[in-house]
C-alpha cells in the first residue's frame, strides 16, 4: 500500500510540490509499516523508488490487482506497465486518473470503476470488493458478514438528543426575553427554525447514524427532517427510515446494478432523503400534533388551576403524587426509560418542560438538601461526597445520586425526600416551565413564573434539609450512644 496525504488536510489540486505531506507504505499484507514526512516533491521521488517493488511482486505473481485512489500515473510507470503486462484486473476512483491509465497503458478497468466525487470510503471498499469478486467470480455478501450489534432504542437516542434540547431552550428563552431580536436581522426567521426544525433534524440524524455510521446516511437524515416540522418523533422515525433504506439501495446500487461510487452516493445521499421525505410528509402533521396535544392536555387539566374547588382538590393530590413518583421513580430506573424521554417530548418546540422542573426540584434540589444536612451531620467520609454532591447539583443541575446512599439508609430521610418533592410540585403553575443540568441561578431564569418556582426551591431545599438533620438527632446520634 502506498497512501499519500497533505498535512494540512488540503487536496492536491493546485498543489505546487512544496507543500508538506505523508507517505503510508505498508507491506506483507500489512504486517510491515513504514511513514514519511517531507515536502510533496520528495515524497513523489520516495514513491517512484517503492513503486519498483510492486511492479516486482506483479512480476513474480504476489499481486493479483490493483486498487487506484485518484493515483498520479507518472508515479507509478514500471507498476502500470508490468500490470498490463500480466494483465492485472484494476479498480479504483478518480477519474482522470483512471482514464489515462487505461489509454496508455492499455489497463483492463473492472466493475465501477469511475469518478470520485461524492464517493465515501463505505462506498470505494464496496465499489472495489464488489469489482474483484465479479473478477474472480467470487461470492459476496457484505450484509452477511456485517458485525452484529445491538442497536440502541429509540429512547437511548432520544436521551442522546439532550444536548441540542437544552442549548434550544435556552437560546429560544434569550431571543424572546431580551431585545436582541430587534438587533440583529433574521432573528425572527432564527426563531422559526429552532422551533420547528432544528430538535427534529438532531433526532433524525442522531437516530440514523447510531445505526449506520456513514456520511451518506447523516446528508440522508438531514433532507428526510425537512418533513418534519415540529415533530421530533417525526425525525426518529424518518432517522431510522434512511439508515434502512440507504443500506439497502447502497448495495444494490453497486452489487445488483454496477454502478459507479459516484451515482450511488448520489441515490443513497440525496434520492433516500429526499423520497423518505415525501413519503413521510403526509403523516408527520399528525405526529406533531400527538404530542402538541399531549401538552395541551397536561397544561390545561394538571398544570393550570381550576375553578372549581372540587377541581383544585384532584389537582393538588395528582402534582403531589407526580412529585413523589418523580422522586421514587428515579431510585428504581424510570428516569432514563420514561421521565427524560416525555421532558424531552414537552421540549419539542423549543421550550423548557414542566416535568423537567419536577426534575429540578425532587431529584437535583432534594438531593442537594439531603447533602446540605449530611455537611453539618454526616461522617467524614459523607461530608465529602456531600460536598460534592451540592456543588454539582447547584451549578450543573446533576450527580443526583449523591443523597441515595443515605437515603437507602434511612427511611426518615427518604420520607421527607418525598414529602418535600410533593409539597413543592402541588404549588407550581403552568408558567413555571424549567429544566435541570443548570446552574440554579439559570433554571429559575428559565422559568416566566420564577417567584413561584423559587418559592418551590425553598421549600424543597428546607424539607430534605431538616429530614436529615433530624434524622441524625433522632436516630442515628442515639443509635451510636447505645
Amino acid at each position: 500500500v502506498l497512501f499519500v496525504s497533505m498535512d494540512d488536510g488540503s487536496g492536491f489540486d493546485g498543489a505546487t510540490g512544496t507543500e508538506r505531506a505523508t507517505l503510508l507504505y505498508m507491506r506483507n499484507a500489512g504486517s510491515k509499516e513504514e511513514s514519511f514526512h517531507d515536502s510533496l516533491d520528495t515524497i513523489n521521488d520516495k514513491i517512484k523508488e517503492l513503486e519498483k517493488e510492486i511492479a516486482k511482486g506483479i512480476k513474480e505473481k504476489n499481486i493479483d490487482g490493483l486498487i487506484c485512489v485518484s493515483c498520479e500515473p507518472s508515479l507509478f510507470p514500471q507498476t502500470f506497465s508490468a500490470a498490463s503486462s500480466y494483465n492485472l484486473p484494476v479498480a479504483g476512483t478518480g477519474g482522470t486518473s483512471l482514464s489515462e491509465i487505461s489509454s496508455k497503458y492499455k489497463i483492463q478497468l473492472i466493475g465501477n470503476s469511475g469518478g470520485s466525487v461524492a464517493t465515501t470510503p463505505e462506498t470505494k471498499a464496496v465499489s472495489f470488493a464488489s469489482a474483484f469478486s465479479q473478477h474472480w467470480d467470487l461470492k459476496y455478501n457484505p450484509w452477511n458478514v456485517k458485525a452484529k450489534r445491538k442497536l440502541p432504542t429509540w429512547r437511548s437516542v432520544l436521551n442522546s438528543c439532550l444536548p441540542a434540547f437544552w442549548s434550544v431552550a435556552l437560546l429560544k428563552r434569550l431571543l424572546t426575553t431580551t431585545p436582541i431580536l430587534e438587533w440583529v436581522p433574521e432573528m425572527e426567521m432564527l426563531l422559526v427554525v429552532l422551533e420547528s426544525y432544528t430538535l427534529p433534524t438532531v433526532c433524525a440524524v442522531i437516530m440514523a447514524t447510531s445505526r449506520r455510521e456513514t456520511e451518506s446516511v447523516a446528508m440522508a437524515a438531514i433532507l428526510a427532517a425537512c418533513a418534519c416540522r415540529k415533530t421530533i418523533v417525526g425525525g426518529l422515525l424518518v432517522g431510522f427510515l434512511v439508515a434502512t433504506l440507504e443500506e439497502h439501495l447502497l448495495y444494490m446500487c453497486l452489487l445488483q446494478w454496477n454502478l459507479p461510487a459516484t451515482m450511488t452516493n448520489l441515490l443513497t445521499s440525496g434520492f433516500v432523503g429526499i423520497m423518505t421525505a415525501v413519503l413521510i410528509s403526509p403523516f408527520t402533521p399528525y405526529l406533531s400534533m400527538a404530542t402538541e396535544m399531549y401538552r395541551d392536555f397536561m397544561t390545561t387539566y394538571i398544570w393550570s388551576a381550576s375553578n372549581g374547588t372540587y377541581g383544585d382538590v384532584v389537582r393538588l393530590f395528582i402534582l403531589s403524587l407526580l412529585g413523589s413518583v418523580t422522586c421514587y421513580g428515579s431510585k428504581i430506573g424510570w428516569y432514563h426509560s420514561i421521565f427524560l424521554p416525555i421532558i424531552l417530548i414537552e421540549m419539542e418546540v423549543g421550550d423548557a418542560s414542566m416535568l423537567g422542573t419536577l426534575d429540578f426540584l425532587t431529584l437535583v434540589l432534594v438531593c442537594s438538601g439531603v447533602c446540605l444536612g449530611l455537611l453539618l451531620t454526616g461522617s467524614d467520609e459523607e461530608r465529602r461526597l456531600a460536598k460534592r454532591g451540592i456543588t454539582i447539583n447547584l451549578l450543573c443541575g446533576d450527580f443526583i445520586e449523591a443523597c441515595y446512599p443515605h437515603m437507602e439508609e434511612h427511611t426518615f430521610v427518604s420520607m421527607g425526600g418525598y414529602l418535600a418533592s410533593s409539597i413543592s410540585a402541588s404549588i407550581l403553575s403552568e408558567s413555571c416551565k424549567s429544566s435541570a443540568y443548570l446552574p440554579f441561578p439559570v433554571a429559575l431564569w428559565l422559568a416566566d413564573d420564577w417567584r413561584t418556582l423559587l418559592i418551590a426551591s425553598v421549600i424543597v431545599l428546607s424539607i430534605s434539609f431538616l429530614s436529615t438533620v433530624l434524622n441524625y438527632f433522632l436516630f442515628i446520634r442515639n443509635s451510636k450512644k447505645d
